[in-house]
């Protein structure tokens, strides 16, 4: 008999296995569905709204408990907190089972939702938004290292457990622990394959840069989580340039493009830098800082663009075609990643939620 912890739903079921609490005297404050099999408790998720669409691992309680125990905390310790309801490490274990992560992501699972709960990062904006913001995560330090997640070749890609298991586990947590289940709370107008998972880390080892995380303060050699909510990856290729200004003259008229997030909500994005461009960008002495201030300048348009096309209202008028608008709200707005493997000068950025005072980018340590 496998036993699937059972979380507060939203909504009756229909047809429900008999269930029983597991009251205190196991330390775990989940009802527990008792059915008869593996299969019947995919089934059970299923009916009951938890899954992404794909089958999830039944959570029994000896794998929640492993999960608890991979970053040292208790069932009860509090995440964070989102619509006056309290988000504790038991509910984030039970879906880190889910997704399939081992007890070793569950620390970098854990500093994840705790970046998505934090104010500034804005869920109920990013993950309700009719814009379908996906919950990017990138990891940075040892942590990511020891749990094995991929910085390199098909980086955004399948094949690689923990990227795909952590990004999915958050993405479970914001649906079933927060409640932002897809046509209800979540409202996105098409979604995007970035809310079935997003997780990446640097490649510190081969980058010519300072990582991410010690940019945004934190202290050299530790290790944390980013999370930002992006629109999809925009990539672009250069194969030609052999200068700093060429690749990340790319870079800008590709982020310029109308109608993109940055176009006219001025915030954050995120630019995923592969070897050969990165290499072709430092070999000029240019670091992240000069990266991000050519970038604030030239990836920008005119008023009298954006009113031709649409993105703002009324005629143009005199002195338009002059004002230009760049596509992030600061250089500080642009994070730059160097992720990605040889053999290809493909590189990518990823548009931010528009609403850029309700939501940015936050990164907290790893516990």
């Amino acid at each position: 008999m496998s036993r699937t912890a059972k979380r507060a739903a939203r909504r009756p079921p229909a047809r429900r296995a008999p269930a029983r609490d597991s009251g205190n005297g196991n330390g775990l404050s989940s009802r527990f569905l008792v059915v008869p099999d593996a299969l019947a408790a995919i089934e059970a998720c299923y009916r009951r709204g938890w899954t992404d669409g794909l089958p999830v691992i039944p959570p029994t309680e000896p794998a929640i408990r492993a999960m608890l125990r991979g970053a040292k905390v208790e069932p009860d310790h509090v995440i964070g907190e989102l619509r006056g309801q309290r988000i504790t490490a038991e509910k984030v274990a039970i879906n880190a089972v889910m997704a399939g992560c081992l007890p070793a992501h569950f620390p970098i699972v854990l500093a994840a939702v705790r970046g998505a709960l934090d104010p500034q990062f804005g869920i109920l904006g990013a993950a309700a938004s009719t814009q379908s913001a996906a919950t990017v995560v990138i990891v940075n330090g040892p942590a990511a290292r020891r749990a094995g997640i991929n910085a390199r070749h098909n980086v955004l890609g399948p094949g690689h457990r923990a990227n795909a298991t952590i990004g999915r586990a958050v993405r479970l947590a914001i649906q079933n622990a927060c409640g932002m289940r897809p046509g209800l709370l979540d409202r996105g107008t098409l979604g995007t394959p970035g809310r079935y998972t997003c997780c990446l880390a640097e490649d510190e080892t081969n980058s010519p840069w300072a990582p991410l995380h010690e940019e945004r303060g934190q202290p050299k050699g530790s290790s944390a989580v980013t999370v930002f909510a992006g629109w999809g990856v925009h990539q672009f290729s250069d194969h030609l340039s052999r200068t700093a200004e060429g690749i990340l003259g790319t870079a800008a008229d590709s982020m310029r493009a109308l109608g993109t997030g940055n176009c006219v909500g001025q915030g954050e994005c995120v630019l995923l830098l592969c070897p050969e461009h990165r290499d072709t960008i430092a070999k000029d002495g240019w670091d992240k800082k000069a990266i991000r201030g050519y970038l604030f300048n030239h990836a920008r348009r005119s008023v009298a663009d954006l009113k031709r096309g649409n993105q703002k209202p009324g005629p143009v008028e005199p002195g338009d075609e002059e004002k230009m608008i760049s596509f992030a709200r600061t250089p500080d707005s642009i994070l730059v990643v160097a992720a990605g493997s040889v053999g290809g000068r493909f590189s990518a950025w990823i548009p931010g939620f528009t609403s850029y005072n309700a939501c940015r980018a936050v990164t907290v340590p790893v516990e």
